[in-house]
C-alpha cells in the first residue's frame, strides 16, 4: 500500500503520489538493467573475439561460443524493454496520428498502451511457465550443458518490468487526459 494513500488531496492525488514513487523505483531497476546489460554486451564481446582467435589463429572450434553468444543475447533483448518504453523509442508508426488532436493522440496512445499490456501479461505468463518447465526438467544447453532456466528466467523478468513500465505510461495518460500532470519518467 501507497503511504500517500488517503492522505486528503483526493483520489488523483493520491494516484500522483504513489505513481512519482513507483516511477522512480521503476527508473531505478531500468538503470540497474541498463548497467547490467552494458556488462553483458562487453563480456559477449570477449567471447566473440575468443572464438575468432581460437578459429583463425589456433584452428579450434569451440561449439559453446555460439551457444553462449546466444544465450547472451536473451538479457540483451528482453531486459531492456521497460527501459526503451519508457523514452518511448520502440517503433511507431504515426502516420494515422500525427496529424490528431492532443486528446485523440492521447487516447489512441491509451488504447495501444492497453493493448500492449494485454499482449506483454500473456508473454510473461507464457515464458515463466517455459522457465519452470527448464527448471523442474533440469534443461541444459547441448554444446556446454549450461542450464536452460537462468536464461529462460531473463524472458519473463524483462516482460514484467515491462508490465510495471505499461502500467506506468497508462496512469500518465490517463492523468495527462484528464489534465493532471504526473512526473515524466
Amino acid at each position: 500500500m501507497c503511504p500517500h494513500w488517503g492522505s486528503g488531496g483526493g483520489f488523483l492525488t493520491d494516484l500522483k503520489s504513489c505513481s512519482n514513487g513507483g516511477t522512480r523505483i521503476l527508473n531505478t531497476i531500468e538503470m540497474v538493467c541498463v548497467a547490467v546489460n552494458m556488462m553483458v554486451a562487453f563480456a559477449m564481446m570477449l567471447v566473440v573475439v575468443y572464438g575468432v582467435i581460437g578459429r583463425y589463429f589456433f584452428n579450434t572450434s569451440d561449439n559453446w561460443v555460439a551457444e553462449l553468444t546466444a544465450f547472451m543475447m536473451v538479457p540483451l533483448t528482453f531486459l531492456v524493454l521497460g527501459h526503451v518504453q519508457s523514452k518511448r523509442m520502440h517503433v511507431n508508426i504515426t502516420i494515422l496520428i500525427d496529424r490528431q488532436s492532443l486528446k485523440t493522440k492521447t487516447v489512441l496512445r491509451i488504447i495501444t498502451t492497453l493493448f500492449t499490456l494485454g499482449l506483454f501479461v500473456l508473454l510473461t505468463w507464457a515464458s515463466w511457465l517455459f522457465a519452470l518447465k527448464a527448471l523442474h526438467g533440469g534443461y541444459v544447453s547441448d554444446a556446454a550443458e549450461i542450464p536452460l532456466f537462468p536464461f529462460r528466467l531473463l524472458v519473463p523478468v524483462g516482460g514484467l518490468l515491462m508490465c510495471f513500465r505499461l502500467v506506468a505510461d497508462l496512469v500518465q495518460d490517463i492523468g495527462s487526459f484528464l489534465g493532471y500532470r504526473f512526473l515524466k519518467s
